[in-house]
């Protein structure tokens, strides 16, 4: 029976399906597996992003070499069925404003265009699966735009902007909906695999594709394509092989070549000037490396005193796969494991350690470092970093037991997240701040930070976007914004922290369709020196040890509340004090004060707060008598009191107080109390204010000070020097 007669007969019983859906469902293949990677939640190609499947050569077992599974496996079938042409305005606008800003080179404004006409045509094909079949009426003679020719063109878009991990989900999403005979998706895929150095497996997966049947007299440029993407040449480092070392062999490669590493210990440092493909044959490790050790020979890259690989001065891809690199020295001089200041750095199967510095750097725009399926752990510092518009991709990859926090983003530094697990370090799970880029996290889970908040966020020039992430077992809050900071969550879960989401400050926050739940203080919390915005919808806050939402600026115009579920929130005190106010006495001082002047800027205070606040415990009814004019004398005279004269006590008035030039300390009416002040004791407590960006070691020094200091000893040496290269 054919689509349209089936048609009729299922709207004859009272099915509602239109004719387009009939066929889509009819077209797709008749097996048990698993429906395709790039198959959005509702079964259609759309917007939504594949999940990047795996690219890496061979299967990791020991002594195995890259070889590369069957090209199915790296690219997703392809169903003719999914086809559509799009014939709305706005897609055609679209995609002719993402064509113009193309061919001028401006790649950033052609992939929004191009992103733009993709929702527009999600919105028109959803539109006609809602009309009836037997009213679809389309005029052939209209100019129309294929879907995988948009996903296609936003492909190459990405390529522009050296972003090829989302050029290859859009390339493989093209490959699923275009016709069968169609070549250019194919073509994409490859040109993305070998943009992320994963040379062989775009030669195999185009000579796969050359011997179909429907590509016809197409087969020979998939061919020449071939030629232009396949690896320049393979070299062999290893016991009895050509090379005995890994930097040997980088040293004589030539460009686009790959290095096939086998078990051992490889004690020099790489520096990488040119596009390579460097994988280890041996086993591989796993992103739970951090607990999980293995007796399987591995290929290790292990240095003292330096960075252990550093890629510079290079455009082309760097891939390493399936090594071990850990660096040693003192904490002071921050040597870093991997550090990449230019160029595409794809990390696969990888786990890296430092007892130095940073573990792995992105820097410098037009720098962005791919990782997949590794661990980041152990560190003297921090995780990860990207600064100086530095960016980051990180897919499936563990970061924990950091001294420092795990990931870290400023100075225009970007990341993308998925699927990633960031746990057990000694500061924030994630901090982003000072000037910090785009964050987007999606399925992620920050936890286990038991001195710090899971995510911090101030002062990002981007707002931070986090979906379905789970933020719980944080030492103080799930979340916090303030300093200017602006996030974003959307059905993420938030629980077992001390605070569950904290808006304070100059902070922006909305929160959508999120879960806070058993919080040992507060489920969401806007502070009473809130002076940002806030927005919380459709949200459920319950079973939290205090109030569910508490806005300690009262209702206002700053604030919306929309759909919200309260319930189970007990409203007795919190009785704990964050881990970071017990540690760093000298930087609560200095908290407090900004504090206390935001407060007075968003008069806040307990009466607003209580309020505006849902009375569900007998907690409430007790601060509800007099109770509740000690508590708002108390909150509202702080800020008052830390504003104070220091000498003479005299509240803050009219005239602004001056603060002692050199802590920034304490403040006087006058500079007769200056003078009796310093005389009565404050000359030996002066010190130096910190600096607005501390470092972690040292909180007299600021990051990008010590950031200047450290490039100017980074190594310069030639990769001729036989001292180098080991």
């Amino acid at each position: 029976m054919g689509p349209k007669p089936m048609h009729q007969l299922l709207r004859s019983e009272g099915f509602s399906i239109s004719l387009k859906r009939l066929r889509d469902l009819l077209s797709k293949p008749r097996s048990s597996e698993s429906a395709s990677p790039v198959e959005g939640k509702s079964g259609e190609v759309g917007e939504s992003m594949p999940t990047q499947p795996d690219v890496a050569a061979g299967s990791g077992g020991p002594g195995e070499e890259a070889t590369t599974s069957g090209p199915a496996a790296l690219v997703p079938e392809r169903q003719p069925g999914k086809h559509r042409v799009l014939y709305g305005d706005e897609v055609l606008t679209r995609r002719d404003a993402g064509n113009a800003a193309f061919n001028a080179g401006k790649f950033q404004i052609a992939e929004e265009s191009y992103t733009k006409a993709l929702k527009a045509a999600k919105a028109e094909m959803r539109l006609a699966e809602g009309r009836d079949g037997e009213e679809e009426v389309v005029a052939e003679s209209q100019p129309g735009v294929p879907l995988w020719a948009l996903h296609s063109n936003r492909c190459a878009a990405r390529m522009g902007l050296a972003c090829p991990d989302k050029a290859l989900q859009d390339a493989f999403v093209a490959h699923v909906c275009a016709p069968k005979d169609t070549t250019k998706p194919i073509i994409r895929c490859a040109e993305a695999m070998a943009a992320m150095g994963f040379r062989s497996e775009a030669k195999d997966v185009l000579q796969s594709f050359a011997d179909w049947e429907d590509v016809g007299n197409r087969s020979s440029g998939l061919l020449q394509k071939q030629k232009e993407l396949a690896p320049a040449c393979i070299l062999r480092v290893g016991r009895g092989e050509a090379y005995a070392s890994i930097a040997a062999a980088v040293l004589v490669a030539p460009e686009k070549a790959e290095i096939l590493v086998g078990a051992g210990v490889y004690p020099e440092p790489l520096i990488i000037c040119k596009p390579l493909s460097i994988r280890s044959v041996a086993a591989k490790p796993r992103e739970d490396a951090a607990f999980c050790s293995s007796d399987a020979p591995m290929a290790e890259i292990r240095v003292k005193g330096m960075h252990a690989v550093m890629v510079t001065r290079t455009a082309g891809p760097v891939l390493l796969e399936g090594f071990q690199i850990f660096t040693e020295g003192e904490p002071d001089h921050s040597w870093n494991a991997v550090c990449a200041s230019s160029g595409v750095v794809v990390l696969k199967n990888c786990s890296l350690s430092s007892s130095s510095g940073i573990i792995l750097v992105a820097e410098n725009a037009g720098t962005r470092v791919i990782a997949k399926g590794s661990a980041v752990h152990n560190g003297a510092q921090g995780g990860i970093l990207a600064v100086d518009k530095g960016s980051l991709a990180l897919y499936n990859v563990s970061c924990s037991h950091m001294a420092a926090s795990g990931l870290e983003l400023r100075a225009g530094g970007s990341a993308y997240l998925r699927g990633c697990s960031v746990f057990a370090n000694g500061r924030q799970g994630i901090f982003v701040w000072h000037g910090a880029g785009a964050l987007e996290a999606e399925n992620t889970e920050v936890h286990s930070n038991a001195e710090e908040t899971g995510v911090m966020v101030e002062e990002n020039a981007e707002t931070a976007i986090l979906r379905s992430c789970r933020l719980y077992g944080n030492g103080y809050c799930g979340l916090a914004v303030q300093n200017k900071g602006d996030v974003r969550l959307v059905s993420c879960e938030v629980h077992s922290n001390l605070e569950g989401i904290l808006v304070q400050g100059s902070g922006d926050a909305v929160i959508e369709r999120c879960v806070v739940r058993e919080n040992r203080g507060q489920g969401i919390f806007i502070g009473y020196d809130h002076t940002g915005k806030a927005s919380i919808q459709n949200s459920k806050v319950c079973d939290n040890h205090s109030k569910g939402i508490l806005l300690g600026t009262g209702f206002n115009d700053r604030v919306t509340l929309i759909g919200n579920q309260e319930t189970g929130n007990r409203g007795l005190p919190c009785t704990e004090m964050p881990p970071t106010m017990r540690r760093m006495k000298t930087q609560a001082k200095y908290d407090s004060r900004r504090w206390a002047k935001d407060v007075q800027k968003s008069g806040g205070s307990f009466a607003k707060a209580m309020q505006a606040s849902k009375i569900s415990s007998p907690f409430d009814a007790f601060f509800s008598g007099a109770t509740s004019e000690i508590a708002e004398e108390v909150v509202n005279h702080r800020s008052d009191f830390i504003l104070a004269c220091s000498f003479c006590k005299a509240p803050p008035g009219k005239d602004k107080f001056q603060k002692c030039s050199e802590c920034k300390l304490v403040s006087y009416c006058n500079s007769k109390c200056q003078k009796a002040h310093w005389k009565n004791g404050h000359k030996e407590e002066c010190k130096a204010a910190p600096p607005k960006y501390p470092t972690f070691r040292d909180q007299t020094k600021g990051v990008d000070a010590v950031r200047e200091a450290c490039s100017v000893r980074a190594p310069t040496v030639s990769l001729a020097d036989p001292d180098v290269i080991g």
